[in-house]
């Protein structure tokens, strides 16, 4: 059995793009190509929605967590304001790694919802994120927006572990014009976060499993037209390293989680 690699592309949205190149046009792809383009979508936004985590950690004034590029935040970030009337913080949109992220950020003690984080206290957070960027290539645009609400607990005392369960929608559309016409991608998706246990201070996650519904139509126009609809379950289950296995329905795929890079068995 061989393993089939794919490189990654400079940023999540990008690697949509890769997946809808002329070499896998949906008119020539078999079931399982088009599983490895779902696969590689998964992967790239698996790898963005980790540091996204991490920034909702960090924003949170959770000590340990860490923004790209900004180091340890032990408050909740400047940029949000305290909002009485929901006991919540609302940070403005800001840019992240590519994307305009905007954060409503509520932190619990006994289950009640305060203004401040206590390292005693705070049992839990809860963050809803919503984060869209756009990018313009030479043969095409991909535009994208996802919004999640999670649950980062296991906070309580001097914890070395938190573990993030919640739920998010992804939206992405494609449009790409090549020799073989103009295909536009269009699909949701719905993601869960089932006990993912992040690591105080860095490191890739211990143990938990993101999952991935992926549901798209693919429609091509030119000298064809053609429309694909498309229906696909992602596992993702992290092992405290940076490989971790990824399937699609019954396709077998390692990703790596410091260089994005997806292998799938052929």
């Amino acid at each position: 059995m061989s393993r089939r690699s794919v490189r990654r592309p400079l940023a999540f949205l990008a690697l949509v793009l890769a997946a809808c190149s002329d070499s896998t046009a949906p008119d020539a792809a078999d079931d399982l190509e088009l599983s490895e383009d779902v696969a590689l979508s998964a992967a790239a936004a698996t790898t963005t929605g980790l540091l996204v985590l991490r920034g909702d950690m960090a924003r949170s004034g959770l000590p340990g967590a860490f923004l790209p590029g900004t180091g340890s935040v032990g408050a909740v970030s400047e940029s949000c304001v305290f909002e009485e009337a929901t006991n919540s913080w609302f940070c403005e949109a800001s840019a992240e790694i590519g994307l305009e992220v905007e954060r409503r950020i509520t932190i619990f003690a006994d289950d009640v919802a305060g203004p401040l984080y206590n390292p005693t206290t705070t049992d839990s957070i809860r963050v809803q994120t919503s984060a869209t960027g756009e990018i313009a290539g030479e043969r095409g645009t991909i535009s994208a927006s996802h919004a999640h609400d999670v649950t980062v607990s296991g906070l309580e005392g001097a914890e070395t572990q938190r573990t993030v369960n919640g739920n998010a929608t992804r939206d992405e559309q494609v449009t790409f014009t090549g020799d073989r016409g103009t295909r536009t991608w269009d699909g949701t998706t719905e993601v869960a976060f089932q006990s993912i246990v992040f690591p105080v201070n860095g490191g890739h996650p211990l143990s938990g499993t993101l999952v991935h519904q992926v549901d798209a139509t693919v429609t091509i126009s030119g000298a064809r037209e053609e429309t694909r609809r498309i229906s696909r379950r992602v596992e993702i289950a992290f092992n405290g390293t940076a490989t971790v296995p990824l399937t699609v329905g019954t396709l077998e795929c390692t990703l790596n989680l410091e260089t994005g890079r997806v292998a799938c068995s052929r």
